[in-house]
């Protein structure tokens, strides 16, 4: 039997890694790590993918995000977003296409009386804005 060890990574730059196993794992190892190359970054981010390449019908991936970074205002045309809440807490901004929120969705990882997942399946702007030192989605 093999014991799962940390992830081989391939690095694509300073925010981005790819993981090259055949069997892709996030634990401990894998937090620590992409949170301390996030806090690094100069956008102060950092992800590892689990999809192994852009043409992949479905994009996974651990990102981890500083309570420094600025993420615009930003929409995805004919795609959904999702992610799970790992650690920390965030809200997500959605706007109409005049710039007008319309919905605050808070997000916190299980047991912060937060909601802990999250899916905008529409095309519209939206933002998150960081509450925690660190997020991990």
């Amino acid at each position: 039997m093999k014991i799962l060890k940390m992830i081989e990574l391939e690095r694509v730059n300073d925010e981005i890694f790819v993981a090259r196993d055949s069997i892709v794992t996030f634990g401990e190892k894998e937090a620590s790590f992409i949170k301390s190359q996030a806090i690094r970054s100069p956008r102060f981010r950092a992800r590892i993918c689990a999809h192994k390449s852009d043409g992949d019908l479905l994009h996974e991936m651990l990102i981890a995000i500083s309570s420094e970074s600025y993420i615009h205002p930003h929409k995805h045309i004919a795609k959904s977003e999702s992610f799970h809440i790992v650690e920390g807490s965030a809200d997500v901004l959605i706007f109409d296409d005049f710039g007008n929120i319309t919905n605050i969705v808070k997000l916190g990882a299980p047991g912060s009386g937060r909601s802990y997942f999250y899916r905008l399946s529409e095309d519209s702007f939206h933002t998150m804005i960081i509450q925690s030192n660190i997020l991990l989605v």
